[in-house]
């Protein structure tokens, strides 16, 4: 089993997720990292399937849009839903410096409250 790049982060958001086949999905997320993110799946895409993402994290207080495109890793089941792994597999500058400014901001306060 690979061993993951980085710590993962709980977030609960929504995503719009568009599948090979075109077809656009609401989905949730479960947890994000610098190079992949779980998904709460309505829909049992395949390990391999290459998917396009857009959601928001926020940063210093303001929305920002993330689009990006993943592969999903790995599939179960989840209660009604699909439980997704996914690596990110395209990610534009602008999007990665989002994601990394989000981590940095809860890596923080993980530590902080941590050590309470």
């Amino acid at each position: 089993m690979e061993k993951r790049r980085g710590r993962r982060f709980r977030i609960d958001r929504c995503v719009l997720v568009t599948g090979p086949d075109g077809e656009i999905l609401r989905a949730a997320t479960t947890d994000l990292s610098s190079w992949g993110m779980g998904i709460l799946s309505p829909r049992p895409y395949d390990p391999g399937d290459e998917l396009r993402l857009r959601f928001q994290l926020s940063v210093n207080g303001d929305a920002q849009d993330v689009a990006l495109a993943a592969q999903v890793k790995h599939r179960r089941l989840s209660r009604d839903l699909h439980a997704l792994g996914l690596e990110f597999t395209e990610v534009e500058a602008g999007a990665r410096e989002i994601i990394s400014a989000f981590l940095r901001f809860r890596e923080r306060l993980w530590r902080t409250t941590t050590y309470l």
